[in-house]
């Protein structure tokens, strides 16, 4: 894992992410790793450009919410401008059947693929109070298994 911190004041939080970038593929290729997971932030700034810039594919995490669905459009229209594949999660997909069907048609009119769908679980707030993944902390829960699946998901649409 590559991570770094913005001091107040600082340059340029896009500089940052470009910096963190490299030193994760100089690590990668040093340890023979064929995959660097890049963790953007939200929103659509100079961090987001910078930690789209040279991937191969996209996974964006969505929430079923008025601005979850506002601010997934608004990424998709930056990731198209890139021409990225992108892959899209529906995150505490239960909280809002009626937004997360409305997500689910969008994407679909949009020819976009859902990989999968979590749940809101409160297990995953006591992992991470645990400084632990969920699918260590409670492997059986219904978000460690939904994770899980994301992940095959993604690796079948990647060719993995």
């Amino acid at each position: 894992m590559v991570h770094a911190k913005l001091k107040i004041g600082a340059e340029n939080s896009g500089k940052l992410v470009s910096q963190v970038k490299e030193e994760a593929e100089k690590l990668a290729r040093e340890k023979d790793k064929k995959l660097v997971l890049v963790d953007g932030s939200p929103g659509i700034g100079c961090p987001v450009i910078a930690s789209l810039n040279g991937v191969d594919a996209t996974l964006v995490v969505t929430e079923p919410t008025k601005s979850g669905l506002v601010d997934l459009k608004r990424v998709l229209q930056i990731i198209e401008h890139f021409s990225i594949p992108v892959l899209v999660v529906i995150n505490k997909y239960d909280l809002n059947q009626e937004l997360t069907s409305e997500i689910i048609e969008f994407c679909q009119e949009q020819d976009i693929s859902i990989v999968g769908k979590i749940p809101f679980d409160g297990t995953i707030v006591e992992a991470m109070e645990q400084g632990k993944l969920v699918i260590d902390y409670a492997e059986n829960s219904n978000s460690a298994k939904a994770i899980k699946e994301v992940w095959e998901a993604i690796k079948n649409k990647l060719s993995m």
